[in-house]
């Protein structure tokens, strides 16, 4: 079921979540961390627009 579940966060705190429960995570900039510190938490994918969950879905 883990596999199915995906969390999606603008804040490393969001992605050292996800990776606490074993999920995906899917980090996302223009929040208000800075891109560098999103990519810096790690997340399993890093995008800069929701619409680009798409790829990743499929």
């Amino acid at each position: 079921m883990k596999n199915e579940i995906i969390l999606i966060g603008d804040a490393p705190e969001d992605i050292q979540i996800g990776q606490s429960l074993g999920i995906k995570t899917v980090g996302i900039t223009g929040g208000y961390y800075s891109s560098a510190r999103v990519k810096a938490a790690k997340p399993d994918y890093l995008i800069h627009r929701l619409e680009d969950l798409r790829r990743i879905l499929r």
